[in-house]
């Protein structure tokens, strides 16, 4: 990742994946910096000239923005919550320290509009050498800069009451500085500065090789917000094809828009653009049918419950085999990280009910669980994970293993959306 040669030329390579790049050739290198936060690094900084896309900014080896195609995604990330909301006057942009956003952003008759971006080096290179992109957005007297976190900034916001009509996460994806901005803390106090009518988006990533990022996002936020949106846009320089934002609101119906009243707005607004248009704002939000699918799919993790009867009694009664069960179970079968060692307790002996072992096994996305009653030859298995398995594969091996002679399964998707405040399923009426 970074700056090579290719045939005596000066590339840049970006590798966001591990099984894919792209890169691009290099005009001349304007900026290769690194800034700092309390004495530690935040994060590396480039700037680029190029024959394809212009001048074009790099964070931590990954694609930002370019002169190119930047409307492709600052144009419908402010356009589409700004036409969304009836009259927006005051807007708060985490991040988007380019300047990109808080152009588009003044182009709306508000009164005032904040930025809060983390890296204040970023603004000023971005002033310097993109000027482009922010045009006289830095100048305006309706912006007002804040260099300093964005989770802190909206916490201090919730402490004094302050309100937005429009809040837009420009962020990079979910790691570093950026982490917090995907809290659950951080939706709910977004949901406590939001004022009436008020709206909240923020990026996704692309649906094709992020394909968790929108849906858990989706799903966080309608867990939060009453009314919850997916649109779309395509950005030429981000890896993945379709670009994906979520929009949530407190107001129900608040992105049913009309064409016609869409393109009243528009129009009676004055505001000029080369992407963004009323029919594209619609058309935005039609998504690809395995993409409509993956939001009402999306699950928090998978759950296989498994009792075994007429078990080999030699093998659930040793710790020994226990050990080499799980150890199996987890490399060859889950194919999923073991963390600790595998806690194997002996309860004794019992005729009604579990008594002889329980295990337990932390894996890297959940646990494995067992009880044991040697008086029936019996075995209570829950293996539960938040990253896919086979459950087919799982029980033929649970069943070989233990040479079980009769065996029940129960495949469980965890974390379904709940539409009742109680939901009970195969409970004791009594």
């Amino acid at each position: 990742m970074g700056f090579e040669k290719i045939n005596g030329e000066e590339w840049f390579r970006e590798e966001l994946y591990t099984d894919v790049a792209q890169s691009v050739k290099v005009k001349s290198k304007l900026v290769e910096d690194q800034s700092t936060l309390d004495g530690k690094k935040l994060q590396d900084i480039v700037i680029i000239d190029t024959e394809r896309y212009g001048k074009v900014l790099i964070l931590d080896g990954i694609f930002q923005t370019t002169e190119k195609d930047e409307i492709f995604y600052h144009e419908p990330l402010v356009h589409f919550p700004m036409f969304s909301h009836p009259n927006p006057k005051k807007v708060l942009i985490i991040g988007g320290g380019d300047g990109g956003i808080m152009r588009e952003v003044l182009k709306h008759n508000i009164e005032h509009v904040d930025l809060v971006d983390i890296d204040g080096k970023v603004i000023e290179y971005i002033k310097k050498f993109m000027p482009t992109l922010p045009e006289t957005a830095f100048e305006d007297p309706r912006a007002h800069v804040h260099v300093e976190d964005g989770f802190k900034f909206v916490a201090r916001c919730v402490n004094e009451n302050i309100k937005y009509d429009v809040v837009i996460v420009d962020s990079p994806d979910p790691v570093g500085p950026a982490v917090s901005l995907f809290s659950r803390e951080f939706y709910l106090d977004i949901k406590r500065i939001l004022a009436d009518n008020g709206i909240v988006v923020r990026q996704t990533g692309s649906i094709v090789l992020q394909s968790d990022e929108m849906p858990s996002n989706f799903r966080h936020m309608k867990e939060i917000f009453s009314d919850v949106t997916v649109f779309t846009t395509d950005v030429p320089t981000y890896q993945g094809g379709i670009f994906s934002f979520v929009a949530g609101s407190n107001k129900v119906g608040i992105f049913n828009k009309d064409l016609e009243e869409l393109k009243k707005r528009y129009a009676e607004s004055g505001i000029k653009t080369k992407y963004y248009s009323p029919e594209n704002h619609l058309a935005s939000m039609k998504l690809p049918k395995f993409a409509q699918d993956n939001l009402t799919q999306y699950s928090y993790g998978e759950e296989l419950i498994i009792d075994m009867a007429g078990c080999n009694q030699d093998t659930i009664k040793s710790e020994k085999k226990w050990r080499e069960f799980v150890v199996k179970l987890c490399d060859d079968v889950l194919k999923m990280k073991r963390y600790g060692e595998t806690i194997v307790e002996d309860f004794g002996f019992a005729k009604s009910r579990t008594a002889g072992f329980s295990i337990v096994q932390l894996i890297e996305t959940s646990s494995i669980v067992a009880h044991v009653a040697n008086y029936w030859g019996y075995v209570c298995l829950d293996i539960f994970t938040c990253a896919p398995f086979d459950p087919k594969a799982t029980i033929k091996f649970t069943k070989e293993f233990f040479e079980a002679e009769k065996i029940k399964a129960l495949y469980v998707k965890r974390g379904e959306f709940l539409t009742e405040e109680i939901q009970m399923i195969n409970l004791p009426k009594n």
